[in-house]
């Protein structure tokens, strides 16, 4: 298995045709960008990274993430449907919690069936603690809904604390979703 780290740049057309089918099968429409808007920011914002995980030339997954001033954060992160089972999530996730300068935090959804269940002890098992405030994932886009999410921590930074936790998400609301924090309706969640 091969990693490559991409910043200001988005990977040649070959492997974003691998990345992009494997972006848009692996999450709903309102948990994802519309997938132009992918690269136009992997190729624009300084703070936005592509670490993409390949064999034989494959794409086997790969995480976009966000490197800001205290904490690193996960946008998205996916295997290919047809290696999943087989540990390469939990190698690649290793990989990149290993290359992690920084705290590192993600959305997941509310833990309410089986598979959300096990997304959320995947990610304990590496040591992450989910935070109790409620958090609301704002739109994309015009087109999209905002989706109640949890957000997780890895490394020092406890998102159970409140202080902690409104840092955290008024860093993701303007820099990862473009809005103010006092335009977002917290009783939708």
């Amino acid at each position: 298995m091969k990693h490559a780290r991409f910043t200001h740049a988005f990977p040649d057309s070959r492997l974003q045709s691998g990345i992009r089918d494997i972006y848009e099968t692996s999450f709903p429409s309102d948990e994802r960008r519309h997938f132009d808007d992918v690269v136009r920011i992997a190729e624009t914002e300084p703070e936005f990274s592509s670490d993409i995980y390949t064999e034989d030339g494959d794409v086997l997954g790969f995480i976009l993430s966000w490197h800001f001033s205290f904490f690193l954060y996960v946008e998205h992160f996916a295997i290919c449907r047809n290696m999943r089972g087989k540990g390469y999530g939990k190698t690649i996730f290793a990989d990149f919690l290993t290359r992690a300068d920084q705290p590192v935090v993600l959305e997941v959804q509310l833990p309410e069936d089986d598979t959300s269940r096990r997304r959320i002890c995947f990610y304990e098992s590496f040591g992450s603690t989910r935070s109790t405030f409620p958090y609301l994932q704002p739109p994309y886009s015009p087109d999209k809904h905002p989706v109640p999410l949890s957000l997780m921590s890895f490394g020092n930074l406890d998102l159970n604390r409140k202080k902690q936790f409104d840092a955290v998400r008024d860093v993701l609301y303007s820099k990862v979703y473009g809005v103010k924090t006092d335009n977002v309706d917290y009783t939708q969640t």
